[in-house]
């Protein structure tokens, strides 16, 4: 039978793995994103240097429809590669802190908020058990943060898929403009 002492490490110990984890998957998400973001601009630069003057070709009623739908897919793929690379770069983006969570001394923007020595005494100081919620108060934290990114990131490659598409589609469309 285990004694309480040894439930308290095995419980720190998944904490611990548990952080570990969380902090991997944000890497994970933030590499996604920059993927993202680096397919996104890649396409741009292929895209559009084609589509000058699309917006006017687009309302010219003198053009074929086939120019004035080729011109439509061209504005709604730039649209969607937007929305990509803004979603990515929302990914991306660094998050110091979350509105609701507190503060503790697993999070650098709390210590950096002290001097040296205020924060090695406070830490010193500090009860175990409070050190406990603090560990599991920071993988709750990273586990917002990791759904926030990679929500961001889904929604990133959702419309990048989009966009990619609609270029294809706006690409052999052109093949038949005469």
């Amino acid at each position: 039978m285990k004694i309480e002492s040894d439930i308290d490490s095995e419980k720190i110990e998944l904490a611990r793995q548990l952080f570990d984890h969380i902090e991997k998957q944000i890497n994970l998400a933030d590499t996604k994103a920059q993927l993202t973001l680096a397919a996104g601009a890649i396409l741009a630069a292929l895209a559009f240097p084609l589509g000058k003057g699309t917006t006017l070709l687009l309302f010219d009623n003198a053009k074929p429809l086939i120019e004035r739908l080729t011109a439509g897919l061209m504005l709604l793929t730039f649209l969607t590669l937007l929305l990509s690379i803004v979603f990515a770069l929302a990914a991306a983006r660094p998050t110091l802190r979350l509105p609701q969570q507190r503060s503790t001394f697993l999070y650098f923007g709390h210590i950096a908020k002290m001097s040296e020595d205020q924060f090695v005494s406070s830490f010193l100081s500090e009860p175990i058990q409070e050190m406990r919620e603090s560990v599991l108060a920071q993988v709750w934290a990273k586990s917002q943060l990791a759904n926030r990114k990679f929500t961001m990131t889904r929604r990133s490659l959702a419309f990048l898929i989009g966009a990619i598409g609609l270029w294809a589609l706006s690409n052999a469309l052109i093949a038949f403009t005469p």
